[in-house]
């Protein structure tokens, strides 16, 4: 069984979203965002946001990852 670890967290869904697709394009296709609630993102702050987990054995390639992601390595040209 794999363990999985949390390597990022937000209260954002559409950041949770891209860095999810973002992740499941280079690293894993089992990458998860959680939780999904639509219809109850104000309750989102006490339940911990929406967060990026990974295999553990992956965690160090993802949140290269998502440093280039934050560095504006995949950003588009306008």
């Amino acid at each position: 069984m794999t363990d999985f670890v949390t390597i990022f967290s937000t209260l954002d869904w559409h950041q949770a979203q891209a860095f999810r697709g973002r992740l499941e394009a280079e690293v894993s296709r089992s990458t998860s965002a959680t939780p999904h609630q639509p219809d109850g993102r104000l309750a989102l702050a006490a339940l911990g946001g929406f967060r990026i987990r990974v295999p553990a054995e992956r965690a160090r390639e993802a949140k290269e990852i998502l440093a280039a992601i934050q560095a504006g390595k995949f950003a588009l040209d306008e």
